[in-house]
């Protein structure tokens, strides 16, 4: 096994089907238990990756154990780096996620006007110290204006108010997972703790391992870089072609000026995943020299290019495609850099509506967060457009957020969130009964509620919709021709029989008015085009693309430039 194998301070380039985390789990279960009181560690990013990771040290369970680690960089970084010099003074950290998680912690400035926007702690970056900047571009798009407006001549209030609230808490041991890559920021600044930390390391850990090492950004890097200092040999596994979280602070330049100081091996370049033909666009989509070979005999299934507009008309044209090779729908996926673009052609998007309806929008709301194929994140926003409808219901309206409002009307978040998912619950079966039915069970569920004493009952009358109104419902019967929608971004890792990429009209433009197409035409190196890479490597036996007609003259000469095998589909007279 190449990498079980190979001497230390080494990094392995893989590409997606190589059998990388074959290669990882091999090396972490060679080395363990071979370095005396040292252990080993293991990091990844996500927590589904380390789990896919040890659930294949299944048959030996004791290299999971002190000394040994393996689990995400965060609890690496809580783990060995914040907690320890937080116990050193006095404080017993405990970690979540982000400050939200917390219920209440906006910031706002007291007086009766100034009190009507909140402004989350995630939305200020925080120094070491405690000192904090906001950043304005972080509201949603709706309420951006707003808050800039705001916040234009109140600035430095709002960041004084923020570095005492971020203090307090941190004081208090509650540390958010941003808090806690502050705080070991400032510990890995100082020379002296600087030291100490390398000191730790080294005398616990024999070797570091890093699997997906191109999500790493400057927190990552200088761990590691610490790591490396202190004498500890790393071993770095990595696709610098699936790198595409930028937006999360993600650095692959400085990653591979990094990898640069190790020993490089061979890549594993052989992928068991995707055949020939899928091989062959993933190769014309990676920057660089390195192809990818697949390991799968072809069976002359070539790239689809799926030349049309009309979002139905794509997906009865995939379907199609499912049936001709007998895929079966729950092994096919739609993939979009937007979500909506992928679920308008899955046929599973909710239609745009601008009924102002509240029950109406509410019905809108609890289909799209019942379908057995939504995505974390369309759930999420859904369940938050309930969350809202229920407290216009109850007569609680603001800019302010739902935990403001709540605490502000007297009504424990807690119980809000049984009243969201009982009514979520008991009316997700009759969006589909008509509005009528609709509305009556909507009065039966919020009367009988137990609402608190400041606010019984709903305060507003609640309306049937008009027929027009409810016309924007989509039916609540599941469609047997509805298939999975999603992100590139959410499904980095996974794997589908059949994938249909969405090339839309509108592309995003870089600061050189290039698109992801003009960067895979012009061989340029850039995180939109290995979005495009991530999703079609995704894809094990068919890959699709369905490409906007204004994008198809281009689309198919970047394909015969590079000698792609595909073939062009179209609707009858189209």
């Amino acid at each position: 096994m190449l990498l079980r194998d190979a001497g230390a301070n080494v990094f392995l380039p893989a590409c997606p089907g190589a059998g990388k985390t074959h290669q990882v789990v091999g090396r972490f279960l060679d080395r363990t238990g071979k370095q005396g009181r040292k252990g080993i560690a293991l990091i990844s990013f996500s927590n589904s990756a380390i789990d896919e990771a040890t659930s294949r040290c299944g048959k030996n369970p004791n290299v999971l154990k002190s000394p040994n680690f393996a689990g995400t960089f965060d609890a690496f970084l809580h783990r060995f780096i914040t907690t320890p010099y937080l116990a050193s003074v006095g404080i017993q950290p405990r970690y979540f996620d982000q400050w939200g998680d917390l219920g209440e912690t906006e910031i706002r400035l007291r007086g009766r006007e100034n009190s009507k926007l909140g402004f989350p702690l995630e939305w200020f970056d925080f120094e070491p110290d405690g000192s904090s900047t906001l950043d304005t571009e972080r509201p949603r798009a709706g309420m951006r204006v707003a808050h800039q407006q705001f916040a234009s001549d109140k600035s430095y209030r709002l960041c004084f108010q923020a570095t005492q609230r971020w203090k307090g808490l941190t004081s208090a041991g509650l540390v958010s997972c941003s808090a806690a890559r502050t705080i070991a920021r400032g510990l890995m600044s100082d020379p002296d703790s600087r030291g100490r930390i390398g000191q730790r390391l080294s005398s616990r850990f024999a070797e570091i391992i890093v699997d997906e090492m191109q999500d790493s950004g400057p927190d990552e890097l200088d761990v590691l870089r610490l790591a490396k200092e202190a004498g500890v040999p790393l071993v770095l596994v990595a696709d610098m072609d699936q790198s595409i979280y930028e937006f999360r602070n993600a650095v692959p330049d400085e990653v591979l000026e990094f990898t640069k100081s190790l020993t490089s091996l061979p890549g594993l370049m052989e992928n068991r995943r995707s055949r020939p033909e899928i091989c062959a666009v993933n190769s014309s989509l990676r920057y660089g020299r390195s192809k990818e070979t697949s390991l799968r005999e072809s069976v002359g299934v070539p790239l689809v290019v799926i030349t049309e507009d009309d979002p139905e008309a794509v997906r009865g044209l995939f379907l199609d495609l499912l049936e001709e090779h007998s895929i079966e729908i729950g092994n096919a996926v739609v993939l979009a850099h937007r979500l909506v673009d992928a679920q308008r052609i899955a046929g599973s998007a909710v239609a745009l509506s601008t009924t102002t309806d509240r029950v109406a929008t509410l019905a809108i709301a609890i289909h799209e967060a019942s379908g057995p194929l939504v995505d974390p994140r369309t759930k999420h926003r859904a369940i938050s457009r309930i969350e809202s409808a229920l407290l216009q219901f109850a007569g609680i309206k603001g800019d302010e957020s739902v935990a403001s409002l709540l605490d502000e009307a007297g009504i424990s978040q807690r119980w809000f969130a049984r009243l969201v998912a009982s009514t979520r619950t008991l009316l997700a079966d009759e969006v589909g009964n008509g509005r009528v039915e609709f509305t009556n069970r909507l009065k039966e569920a919020l009367s009988s509620a137990s609402w608190p004493k400041s606010h019984p009952k709903q305060r507003i009358s609640i309306r049937t919709p008009t027929e027009r109104s409810w016309v924007a419902v989509p039916a609540a019967e599941v469609r047997s021709d509805v298939i999975r929608a999603a992100t590139v971004h959410s499904v980095k890792g996974q794997e589908f029989a059949a994938v249909l990429l969405s090339i839309p009209e509108r592309l995003r433009r870089d600061s050189s008015n290039l698109t992801a197409l003009d960067h895979w035409e012009k061989d340029l190196a850039s995180e939109a085009r290995r979005v495009l890479y991530v999703a079609a490597s995704r894809s094990s036996d068919l890959l699709a693309l369905s490409v906007a007609i204004s994008a198809k003259e281009q689309v198919v000469r970047i394909l015969k430039d590079a000698n792609i095998e595909h073939v062009e589909v179209s609707p009858p007279n189209s």
